[in-house]
């Protein structure tokens, strides 16, 4: 008995007591009521009675309800259902956190690599037709290709170029040149490249009409890597196929100042 007291709060025992108070006043108001009736029993002795079978029930009703409140608490605190639930979500949260940090990381690597590739097919084609186009027309040329770089099926804008009066550029250096391109795109390499050869061919005759004046798209789609050493513009085969790098001397920084 006087461990379960030690165990009890100290708001506990002021209920306890307020309670007892309570009973005690209801026992001599009970007491009165059958003294009153009968004087077989002392006074005294009915507010005793009473009081101790009324504060017998307060205990017993307060031990019910303290025992069952642990029952649900205990219940609460070892549900394995309530304990799963709660590793489900914290590993769901966590899965979640590293599938969008990934997502995030891929997505901001492609654009990268984008950019990358833009930027070396870009200086590429200003080396591979400073030989033969005057420098005048590579801005114009060069927007002609980035468009194309970002849409598949962008229709580019044709005119006669002004190639070097000593060059005499053909068809053959268009070919090689796009081809070199769409190889860094994905052609012939990536199955789900949208660069294919009917389209480079497309591409060339509209962008070249001086060039393929005497030819059509079907025939151009059709020999891009023909005769792939001769002409200015040689077929530039990648190393790997991965890489996006050209061969030629690229000038050093030093080279450059």
């Amino acid at each position: 008995m006087n461990r379960k007291l030690k165990k009890l709060e100290i708001s506990d025992i002021a209920i306890l007591v307020a309670i007892s108070v309570l009973v005690l006043i209801v026992s001599y108001m009970l007491a009165a009521q059958l003294y009153d009736k009968s004087h077989l029993i002392p006074y005294g002795v009915l507010v005793v009675l009473f009081f101790l079978l009324l504060e017998s029930g307060v205990v017993c009703c307060y031990s019910f309800l303290d025992k069952l409140s642990s029952v649900f608490t205990k219940k609460q605190q070892k549900d394995p259902s309530v304990m799963i639930s709660d590793v489900k979500q914290d590993e769901q949260e966590r899965e979640s956190g590293i599938y969008r940090q990934s997502e995030t990381d891929s997505i901001a690597e492609a654009e990268e690599f984008k950019l990358k590739r833009q930027n070396v097919i870009h200086d590429y084609i200003f080396w591979a037709m400073a030989p033969i186009l005057e420098e005048e027309e590579m801005a114009a040329l060069w927007l002609e290709y980035k468009e194309w770089l970002e849409r598949p099926l962008y229709k580019p804008k044709g005119r006669n170029w002004k190639w070097k009066a000593d060059k005499d550029v053909r068809n053959l250096d268009a070919r090689h040149l796009t081809w070199n391109i769409a190889r860094r795109m994905g052609l012939g390499v990536d199955k789900h490249c949208a660069y294919t050869t009917e389209l480079c061919g497309k591409f060339i005759n509209n962008l070249f009409p001086d060039l393929c004046k005497n030819t059509d798209w079907f025939t151009l789609s059709k020999s891009l890597t023909a005769d792939p050493e001769k002409g200015y513009i040689k077929i530039d085969k990648p190393d790997s196929k991965t890489s996006i790098a050209f061969h030629y001397p690229v000038p050093s920084e030093k080279e450059e100042e």
